[in-house]
């Protein structure tokens, strides 16, 4: 199981080379304060190109509409609709570019459904800008992004 919620843990490293201004970002979350959230804190770390969603479908439609998505940020426990690990398993069904999926959760689920889950890092809430930061260091290589002060 993953450890407490304030931790950062990184499933696969998978490295991906990107400008923070031209990282096409999705943040799918059934929360309109968490989204509003993270995306102050992406906008903080230099990401300006942010697109929210707060259901599995919609996140699917943009997807498939607005490609390409170089991160997602997926609530594994969205609310109505499909389920954030069924959103995930369908965007990496599709053919084509694979973004980098983090999945954002308050729950903790076992190593083998996050695994199953083809995720490529997890954050839990509360989520903090340093947390955010390796997690984006660790798939993108910003070698030039600073955190800001909290």
């Amino acid at each position: 199981y993953i450890s407490p919620p304030t931790t950062v843990t990184t499933l696969k490293k998978r490295k991906r080379v990107a400008s923070p201004k031209d990282l096409n970002t999705l943040i799918v979350d059934d929360s309109v304060v968490s989204c509003r959230m993270l995306m102050r804190q992406c906008k903080d770390l230099g990401i300006e190109k942010c697109q929210t969603s707060h259901k599995g479908e919609k996140a699917l439609v943009l997807y498939q509409n607005m490609r390409p998505f170089h991160l997602i940020f997926m609530d594994l426990n969205l609310g109505d609709g499909i389920s954030g690990l069924d959103t995930i398993q369908k965007i990496r069904e599709m053919k084509n570019d694979q973004p980098v999926i983090i999945s954002i959760s308050g729950n903790i689920l076992s190593e083998t459904e996050l695994n199953n889950a083809n995720i490529d890092g997890i954050l839990s809430k509360p989520l903090s800008r340093t947390q955010l930061k390796s997690v984006l260091d660790e798939h993108f290589e910003f070698n030039s992004l600073r955190v800001p002060p909290a």
